[in-house]
């Protein structure tokens, strides 16, 4: 019978720099392999959670202080430096990858052949989703000054030659939705086994708590993330919106957020000096630090602004005005169907920066509704606003069609409402429906439907797809 031996596992990550949703698959995968070596572009130490910094990380020659500041923005370096790492002393190698991991050790700028493979490696990649810079959302990033619009359309037709060669490597492909399986048999012409990311279900659970009547958005600042139509919608019908990321800066998307972290982003316990949930969001802006040009100045900054009355000149945060139409909105007919005194004033949005998972949990639980007016490859925030009993009005695309159950096609335990154009007045409708439909939602049977997504079912559903492939190497399983 052929001896079985422990092999070795390297881990690779596109830049190591936040805790987001896929540091929480790598979180996974480090508990999975507490062994394996982790790879990355970039690392800014400190920046992830203790169970992925206790594991011995490398990163490439592009990881200097000044350039991890502006990471993004060496796009076109980053082919060429991932294939610089040299992974052939492992026997598996495993990348999450939205950007350049799978492309893992190849030598030479977009070489036709990736040649730094040790025979019998077996290469995963766990993909969020295909280099969206390259394929799906060039646009978007074009548009938003990523890189510039010209440099980005210039690049990236050699970045898709280079992905697609990168992807002949990989032995097997784990999409982490649907969505994303879907996108890398159009891009790739690979198939993809389907494993759902994971979510922390059990601490992502409902309090009994009242809501209150803020919307919420958890999203880092990105282009197709679309959070410029939440602000829309909600200036649109005079809602409150609270904004909990990383990535906003001054100007961005016609507000002015220059907040730091507000706790620390691996914190493992809940946090427990938060104030009663009718003031949570309050507590957590002063903890933020100061967020406009005159806050800087003020002890003791503004909870809210308030602007013109809903129906008046927008155009200057990019949104037009009924007048400049010369048509009423039907979000704006709904408003004007209430009497006059329900008409609220139209709010600015409350960037809060980056949140711990102690208060971030304790916003899920008070908010209204989240909004995901963005196509999520999966959606992570979406499935932990589920399990914390808060619904979620999601754009009908991508991962939300496989994790938003909607209030209106009458199915058992409803989580959210699905809206289908992608555009700021179908937002603004669904806000509007979502609000006559809440006692359609138990928290209860929402946490259910959310437990499916736990860790737990993530690594057993890991174990289940790769370990028949280490046991005809006769490769032992960690697990």
């Amino acid at each position: 019978m052929p001896t079985t031996r422990t092999p070795r596992v390297a881990l690779v990550h596109d830049w190591l720099v936040g805790m987001r949703g896929g540091e929480a698959v790598l979180e996974e995968l480090c508990r999975l392999f507490p062994q394996a070596e982790v790879f990355t572009l970039f690392h800014g130490p400190g920046s992830v959670s203790e169970t992925i910094e206790r594991h011995r990380i490398h990163a490439s020659c592009l990881n200097r202080t000044l350039l991890r500041r502006h990471y993004r923005h060496l796009l076109p370096l980053m082919p060429w430096a991932i294939e610089k790492m040299d992974v052939s002393d492992f026997d598996i190698v495993i990348a999450s990858s939205h950007c350049v991991a799978h492309g893992i050790g190849g030598t030479g700028r977009f070489d036709r052949k990736l040649t730094d493979e040790r025979p019998g490696q077996l290469r995963i990649s766990y993909c969020h989703t295909p280099m969206r810079y390259a394929w799906s959302a060039t646009d978007e990033y074009a548009r938003s000054g990523f890189l510039s619009g010209l440099a980005l359309r210039t690049v990236a037709g050699s970045l898709r030659k280079w992905d697609r060669r990168a992807a002949l490597s990989v032995d097997l492909f784990i999409a982490n939705s649907q969505n994303v399986a879907d996108r890398i048999g159009r891009f790739y012409g690979r198939p993809a086994d389907v494993l759902y990311a994971p979510v922390e279900a059990e601490y992502f659970c409902p309090a009994d708590v009242a809501r209150e009547d803020f919307y919420l958005v958890v999203a880092a600042n990105a282009p197709y993330k679309r959070i410029d139509q939440a602000i829309a919608a909600a200036r649109q019908l005079g809602r409150r919106l609270v904004i909990a990321g990383p990535g906003y800066k001054t100007g961005a998307l016609g507000c002015v957020s220059p907040c730091r972290p507000f706790g620390a982003h691996n914190s493992s316990e809940p946090y427990r000096g938060l104030t009663p949930p009718a003031t949570i969001v309050p507590a957590l802006r002063a903890s933020a630090g100061p967020r406009t040009r005159d806050d800087l100045h003020s002890a003791s900054p503004p909870i809210e602004r308030r602007t013109e009355r809903v129906g008046e000149s927008q155009s200057e945060h990019g949104v037009e005005s009924q007048s400049e139409r010369g048509t009423e909105s039907r979000s704006e007919r709904g408003i004007k169907s209430r009497s006059e005194h329900e008409m609220p004033h139209r709010h600015e949005p409350e960037i809060l920066g980056a949140v711990a998972r102690g208060p971030l949990r304790e916003l899920y639980r008070s908010a209204r509704a989240v909004l995901m007016p963005g196509e999520e490859d999966f959606g992570i925030a979406a499935v932990e606003a589920m399990g914390s009993g808060c619904p979620v009005i999601a754009y009908a695309a991508g991962g939300a069609l496989e994790t938003v159950r909607d209030v209106r096609q009458n199915v058992a335990n409803p989580t959210g409402l699905l809206y289908k154009r992608q555009d700021v007045e179908s937002l603004a409708e669904a806000m509007l429906e979502l609000e006559g439909l809440t006692d359609r939602f138990v928290p209860s049977q929402m946490h259910e439907w959310a437990r499916r997504f736990s860790p737990e079912q993530f690594r057993a559903g890991f174990q289940r797809i790769v370990g028949p492939l280490m046991q005809e190497r006769n490769w032992t399983c960690p697990w």
